[in-house]
């Protein structure tokens, strides 16, 4: 195979592309070998060939002609398949050190981009009583429109293009929203421009997001500009129902690279090309196509959904969603930064003028032209709120882990938005839903399952989430002696096993969805009252104390004390808090002090003790312990407790193994402590035992003295005995180590070997 690289390198550009028959033979022997040939040459070698077969693509590729989004090409030197061999050797050189790294110059993401075909695109045909009409509105004439675009100017004619659908979409709802119908048999729509090449599009941008992904520095110049590969992410998701999977994957990727790190095209995307509509109207069709296909797996209504499986579907609908977040965590900053330095613009100005006028005109003027810098959000992004409700609210469950893409990147969105404007979305629409919220895995109590079933699709599905994630990986299958299940521990090992087997992190998961419940119950009193009425109703049963229940409620007060889950131990006491009004006095009368003790001292609440005025009473009436949450024992529960059962003599036994233990504890030297039966003796407040008594407890400590003297003599032979073999050992090395150097003084003196690669 490296004979095959030579001889493709040796020819001049100009053989290669008069000759497509030869060059795809090297092409397709080439990536027949695949990676393991690929990876068994230098990486400067794969570097020559990437940068070779990249120049021959851009060569053979042609120019564009007109709108850039029609797809139409001239002077093509090779045919879709040898260019599609070529784009997917390069596809496999950008996986390898040295083959990615050509096709993550500026250039060369220029060539790649040429290769993106996009969705035949939608104009208005002009009816001939108003040939008059602006050109905007005229599909492009591709004859009269004889200029190629070059690499540099293909963002600039991709904000004019998407301007002029802009203008065409916006008359076409004009138009609808008239009173009276139109006449006009001419007005239908009708696609134009070329085929797009489906094939080639993939190869171009899975190349560039190899390259993107494994060299960093391109990002930030990809999305410029000068190179316009943002221009172009947005541009492929403008008709998601006429566009496959894959692509809108790819693209979702692509402008997932363009937005990070408050990269300015942030608010290019925003401000000039109406991302946040375009990625509405993919997340509805997306969300909608994963509908259609869960009810029919061969469902073909269109090309997105024909394209591609539920799996496919999920994928490019979670990939638009990390690159929405982006956006919308990055946009209000820079929106908000550009604002306070042109206030401080404003402000060093008015001092300058204060320092010429009087200052009273100087004050006046600056009262004027202050702006009002707002929240680090932006009325901008609101319109891709109904969709990301519709993620929460439509989409089926997943059979496995409950909680997973997109579901969680739709949770992570959330929490940017003001909860009025989300409270608006769930009450102010009859939004469809995936049905009826599952049966929680254990119930509450019967007023909050009924809760659960009446409340807004929106929130029921968010306690489901929770309600199932829980129960998966703190779930404790052990039972007691008598078959009761006892509570797990949130710290074992096992959970964190569970999850890793999932390809799971707990926190990175569930944190935002706990914080978006707080966030809930903080900012609403309503939805607080909802949300209250499923976890904390007024009917629970306190026979078992809150942190010992089998349930949603239980598991989150146990998360509140857990040591490795630190994040949802902070997040679900701040949910639980909300839900008790933010009063930590509350809090600690509703479920207990005991298990809010822990989280209450790392929040500095920790002096917020249960009223010790009046005792709390539970639904039934009973008194309810202020300290673990639970019923106050009633007479006969105090004469069935296993302390009161115990005969004498089992007290004493168990009694005598405790002062055992304290024995032993004092003959370690380690920790001393006062012996309970001299102590009681001393005080008076303990009768003797007697003889027999006394007999049987000197015979146990001396036995114990006994076992403690052989466990030491044990240690004390094995220590003997391997420090004899660590000096054996030491003897042995030291002679091998004199034989060793006497052999290197016979030995020759020579020239050093040389080393074969």
């Amino acid at each position: 195979m490296s004979d095959i690289i030579r001889e493709y390198l040796s020819l001049p550009s100009a053989t290669r592309l008069d000759s497509p028959t030869q060059t795809r033979q090297w092409l397709d022997a080439l990536l027949t070998g695949g990676l393991p040939v690929l990876g068994s040459v230098s990486d400067s070698i794969r570097s020559k060939l990437a940068t070779a077969v990249l120049n021959d693509v851009a060569a053979a590729s042609g120019s564009r002609q007109g709108d850039y989004l029609l797809n139409v090409r001239t002077n093509l030197r090779w045919d879709s398949n040898i260019r599609l061999s070529a784009l997917r050797l390069l596809k496999e050189l950008s996986r390898l050190p040295g083959g990615s790294a050509p096709l993550a110059k500026p250039e060369a993401l220029r060539i790649l981009l040429q290769q993106v075909d996009f969705p035949k695109q939608r104009v208005r045909r002009i009816p001939s009583n108003t040939a008059s009409a602006t050109s905007m509105s005229a599909p492009p004439n591709l004859s009269a429109s004889n200029t190629a675009y070059t690499f540099g100017s293909i963002a600039k004619s991709l904000r004019r293009a998407v301007s002029r659908r802009g203008s065409q979409q916006a008359d076409r709802r004009l138009s609808k929203d008239k009173d009276a119908p139109s006449s006009d048999s001419g007005g239908e729509d009708y696609d134009t421009g070329a085929d797009p090449d489906w094939p080639i599009t993939d190869m171009a941008l899975r190349c560039l997001n190899n390259a993107l992904f494994l060299n960093e520095d391109a990002r930030l110049p990809f999305s410029s500009d000068e190179v316009g590969g943002g221009h172009i992410a947005v541009a492929l998701l403008s008709r998601p129902q006429d566009t496959p999977a894959d692509i809108l994957f790819l693209g979702g990727r692509l402008l997932f690279f363009s937005t990070l790190f408050e990269s300015p095209f942030n608010k290019t995307a925003v401000t000039t090309l109406n991302v946040v509509s375009i990625l509405a109207i993919c997340v509805d069709a997306l969300v909608k196509a994963l509908v259609e296909k869960a009810a029919n797996p061969n469902a073909a209504s269109s090309l997105l959904v024909a394209s591609g499986s539920e799996a496919q579907l999920n994928m490019a609908l979670s990939d638009l969603l990390k690159a929405y977040f982006n956006i919308c965590l990055y946009y209000p900053r820079i929106v908000q930064a550009e604002a306070k330095q042109q206030q401080q613009q404003q402000q060093q100005q008015q001092q300058q003028q204060k320092n010429e006028a009087s200052a009273s005109s100087s004050k006046a003027q600056g009262e004027s032209q202050a702006p009002v810098v707002g929240e680090a959000f932006d009325a901008e992004l609101l319109g891709m709120l109904r969709p990301l409700v519709s993620v929460i609210t439509m989409l089926s469950l997943p059979s496995t882990v409950p909680l997973m893409p997109p579901f969680t990147h739709a949770i992570a969105a959330l929490l940017n938005y003001p909860l009025a404007n989300v409270k608006q979305e769930i009450f102010g629409h009859q939004r469809a839903s995936a049905g009826s919220p599952p049966a929680p895995t254990a119930p509450i109590s019967s007023s909050s399952t009924q809760a659960l079933q009446s409340a807004p699709a929106y929130i029921s599905r968010l306690i489901s989430f929770a309600d199932l994630m829980l129960s998966r990986y703190m779930a404790a299958p052990l039972a007691h002696d008598d078959g009761r299940r006892l509570p797990e521990d949130v710290d074992a090992k096992a959970v964190k096993q569970k999850a890793g087997a999932d390809g799971i992190d707990l926190e990175d998961t569930l944190e935002p969805l706990i914080l978006l419940l707080r966030k809930t119950a903080a900012e609403d009193d309503s939805l607080r009252s909802t949300l209250a009425s499923i976890l904390l109703p007024a009917d629970l049963d306190r026979g078992i104390a809150l942190d010992r229940r089998l349930d949603v409620l239980g598991r989150m007060v146990r998360l509140m004390s857990s040591v490795t889950l630190a994040r949802l131990a902070r997040a679900s006491g701040e949910l639980l808090l909300s839900l008790c009004n933010g009063d930590a006095k509350q809090m600690t009368e509703t479920i207990g002090y005991g298990p809010c003790a822990g989280f209450l001292m790392n929040t500095g609440l920790a002096s917020a003790l249960p009223s010790g005025s009046a005792a709390t009473a539970g639904a039934n009436g009973r008194t309810v312990d202020p300290i673990t949450g639970e019923y106050e024992p009633t007479e006969e529960e105090k004469a069935m407790d296993e302390i009161n059962r115990m005969t004498e003599e089992e007290k004493e036994a168990e009694a005598e193994k405790l002062f055992v233990l304290f024995d032993r504890m004092n003959k370690t030297g380690v920790v001393q402590v006062r012996h309970p039966m001299a102590e009681a003796q001393e005080s008076g407040r303990f009768q003797e035992l007697d003889e027999k008594a006394e007999k049987k407890e000197r015979e146990r400590a001396e036995r114990e003295d006994e076992e403690v003297e052989r466990e030491v003599e044990r240690e004390m032979a094995a220590h003997k005995k391997r420090k004899e073999e660590a000096r054996v050992r030491a003897q042995k090395l030291v002679q091998r180590s004199q034989g060793t150097e006497a052999a290197h003084e016979e030995a020759p003196k020579g020239g050093q070997a040389q080393n074969v690669s």
